[in-house]
């Protein structure tokens, strides 16, 4: 549920990642798993994720080529997002791209794209928010369906292949005069 970059704020993310576990534990989700794609394993992540208790929770997956990302992001219910600052936020947009609802911080970039109630929900920079909103999307299957339905429509519409193509014949356009 959460990618890591190497030159991302670990600790902040970290934590709000910690406490959500616990969070979600504390509310009956025991077989929750996290899959952490942090790229190039991080030691001190897993470390603290040891130290946590959280380590029978969480499965490593280490970084994943562009073709196994559509599947990764399918075998989730929910896409989370901990980061304390965030550009665009590709991978949040990889997942809603692949049907997956977003719970993301209010970080930057994912406030775009993560409409709350619609394709996933935005929190603050707190554990129990965030694992609050987890629970809404994978205990209710009526809920999960809806978002990602969403999510799919608002990648479709806002950042597919052909609406790219579009804004560049748009701008070409507005600055040239002319077709592209």
């Amino acid at each position: 549920i959460e990618r890591f970059h190497h030159n991302e704020s670990l600790a902040t993310s970290t934590n709000n990642l910690i406490q959500t576990g616990f969070y979600l534990i504390a509310l009956g989700f025991s077989f929750m798993k996290m899959r952490v794609n942090n790229g190039h394993y991080h030691q001190g992540l897993g470390r603290y994720i040891n130290d946590s208790g959280l380590s029978d929770n969480v499965e490593w997956t280490g970084w994943l080529d562009e073709s196994a990302l559509p599947d990764f992001y399918q075998s989730l219910d929910v896409f989370v997002f901990s980061s304390g600052k965030e550009g665009l936020g590709i991978s949040g947009v990889q997942a809603l791209a692949s049907g997956t609802p977003v719970v993301s911080t209010r970080c930057g970039g994912p406030e775009d794209y993560v409409i709350d109630n619609e394709t996933g929900y935005l929190v603050d920079h707190d554990g129990r928010d965030m694992a609050d909103a987890i629970a809404r999307i994978v205990s209710s299957r009526e809920t999960r369906d809806r978002l990602s339905a969403h999510a799919r429509q608002l990648a479709i519409e806002r950042y597919s292949h052909a609406r790219f193509e579009q804004s560049i014949a748009d701008t070409w356009q507005k600055t040239w005069g002319d077709a592209p």
